[in-house]
């Protein structure tokens, strides 16, 4: 399935999954380069797979990985999307309908568009502590804090 085949109710079910069994997010790298994320979770294969399958373009193939641990009864499966054009085709795509997780996934278009945008192509001192920024607003985000 393409993308540009979803449905306005198929887009509307992934923006709901996205807002109630997802994350958008950034994350800093070993290199100290902070990265975007956009995953879902569920314990629901078949759901997963729709989803893969939702998201899969250009003959690239989602791939569901498996997690169980011993605080879990059910297997929890997730899909990564981190590419810079594919989170921002998916926002784009879901932004319309997301609820709970849209402040995040406006600040993941200023995030791409101030990365791709820099000047230089090696991060100044200023353009860390600006990604460090973009981070801290995700934590406050995600995690509830009143800003």
């Amino acid at each position: 399935m393409a993308w540009e085949k979803l449905k306005e109710t198929e887009k509307a079910y992934l923006a709901g999954l996205l807002d109630g069994e997802g994350t958008i997010c950034v994350s800093k790298h070993k290199s100290s380069i902070i990265r975007p994320t956009i995953a879902i979770y569920n314990t629901h294969f078949e759901t997963m797979e729709w989803v893969a399958k939702c998201f899969e373009h250009e003959n690239q193939k989602r791939s569901i990985d498996k997690r169980r641990d011993d605080r879990h009864t059910k297997n929890n499966y997730h899909i990564y999307f981190r590419s810079f054009p594919e989170i921002r085709r998916i926002i784009e795509l879901l932004l319309p309908y997301l609820k709970i997780k849209k402040e995040q996934a406006e600040l993941m278009l200023e995030f791409i568009d101030y990365v791709k945008n820099r000047e230089s192509y090696h991060y100044t001192e200023e353009n860390k502590n600006k990604l460090l920024e973009f981070k801290t607003k995700f934590n406050i985000l995600n995690k509830g804090v009143k800003k």
